[in-house]
């Protein structure tokens, strides 16, 4: 395709050729471009100060809400648990593994309520294997 169609494509469409154009955007930016890059080298060290504030304070925002996006809320006060098994390890085995987190999970005084669902879906739209287990 790239081989044969651009070129015939590209002799059709310019029989006469080209011309090309610089808008004033371009203009502008051909002209302040070195202005802005030779201010920049003579300060470079109030730049790659800026710089590291910059990357301080993204750091300072990132980093405590790292994985809070897979602690799911689904109701008032209701939590969802995933562990994942190795790959193989039979229903039976992961059901009994179900029952003692179960089991684990209500030694706490403040859940009252645990469900284990083991296996796939019906749907088929899980990308999970079988082996995982959520609570």
């Amino acid at each position: 395709m790239a081989l044969f169609l651009v070129p015939v494509l590209a002799s059709i469409f310019f029989r006469h050729g080209y011309t090309e154009w610089k808008t004033r955007s371009c203009e502008s930016r051909g002209r302040y471009t070195p202005r802005a890059l030779n201010l920049l080298l003579a300060s470079r060290w109030i730049a790659l100060a800026a710089v590291v504030c910059v990357l301080t304070f993204v750091v300072a925002r990132v980093v405590p809400r790292l994985g809070v996006e897979f602690s799911a809320v689904y109701g008032r006060g209701s939590r969802l648990g995933r562990a994942n098994f190795p790959e193989g390890t039979a229903l039976q085995q992961t059901n009994e593994y179900g029952r003692r987190i179960r089991e684990w999970a209500l030694e706490f005084p403040d859940i009252r309520f645990v469900s284990a669902q083991a296996g796939r879906n019906d749907s088929g739209t899980d990308p999970f294997p079988p082996s995982r287990l959520e609570s």
